[in-house]
């Protein structure tokens, strides 16, 4: 238990962000409650890239800011701030820089390192933090029941509760329950996009003598069918050659093992189709 390390994401909301680091927290005690054992939870906190809008990336300073006030106050071990320019291709040099001295501007000249536990107390956080920690053990109790989480993700439950959170949050955008600043509203439709160019992949490749971007998720998925249809149907020539065309994309031996054995990976899952919150928006005053 105490070689574990978690990491999640916290949002712009703070309060959100550190009602659900302190939920995470009582959950995994519970959890070593169970067992008997009391271990230091090592929790890492990271920036949640849904949140980031391309439009106006410079607001995403401000909503990296409320970020780190939240991974600070909410107890994180660790923080990885994004750069405000982190969505749209590799980030240059002074938005990695500035991403570095959020945090330590507000542990500093902020000085949140130097109070303990100063959200401690308030009856607002604590309501809030015992909604979000009764409901994920709901979740929990939910993903046990069906046999744990790979029965949860062999049957599309944890794929259909993303899909679901994500629908709803989109959703909110559009109908202006949530604002994008700089997206969704106060936009400007004649923005001069940000440039940002993409590193020479290819070159990269060359250097480190391993190619890393031959596969997408949908090629290797393509091939890990053809892989468990060929097992299935134990036709050994053709699994070979699936099998070979699966390593030379990517896929690692254990998804490649369990395919061989049981004619599907035994965690398979087809890719969720991730999308930040703002893109839509961006889209629509974009075209206007």
């Amino acid at each position: 238990f105490g070689q574990l390390r978690f990491s999640t994401t916290v949002s712009p909301r703070f309060f959100d962000g550190i009602a659900k680091l302190w939920a995470l927290r009582w959950a995994w005690s519970k959890v070593q409650n169970a067992y008997g054992v009391d271990a230091k939870m090592a929790l890492h906190a990271e920036s949640s890239l849904r949140t980031r809008t391309r439009r106006d990336p410079h607001s995403n300073l401000l909503r990296a800011t409320s970020e780190s006030f939240a991974a600070i106050v909410g107890g994180a071990d660790s923080h990885a701030c994004a750069p405000y320019d982190a969505v749209l291709a590799s980030s240059e040099d002074d938005a990695r820089r500035l991403a570095r001295n959020i945090p330590l501007l507000l542990l500093a000249e902020g000085r949140l390192g130097e109070v303990q536990d100063p959200a401690g107390g308030s009856h607002f956080m604590e309501a809030l933090t015992e909604a979000y920690a009764r409901e994920a053990w709901s979740a929990f109790q939910e993903i046990e029941a069906i046999g744990g989480m790979p029965s949860a993700v062999r049957q599309g439950l944890i794929a259909r509760t993303i899909d679901s959170r994500r629908e709803d949050a989109s959703a909110r955008v559009r109908n202006r329950a949530d604002s994008y600043i700089g997206a969704s509203t106060f936009a400007l439709s004649h923005e001069q996009a940000l440039e940002r160019t993409e590193p020479d992949w290819r070159a990269i490749e060359g250097e480190l003598g391993e190619d890393f971007g031959r596969g997408s998720p949908e090629s290797r998925d393509a091939e890990l069918a053809r892989l468990a249809d060929a097992s299935t149907r134990r036709d050994s020539a053709a699994a070979a050659t699936a099998a070979a065309k699966a390593v030379a994309l990517g896929v690692d031996a254990i998804t490649l093992g369990s395919s061989l054995r049981n004619g599907e990976p035994e965690l398979y899952v087809s890719p969720l189709s991730t999308e930040r919150r703002a893109r839509s928006e961006e889209r629509r005053v974009g075209k206007e």
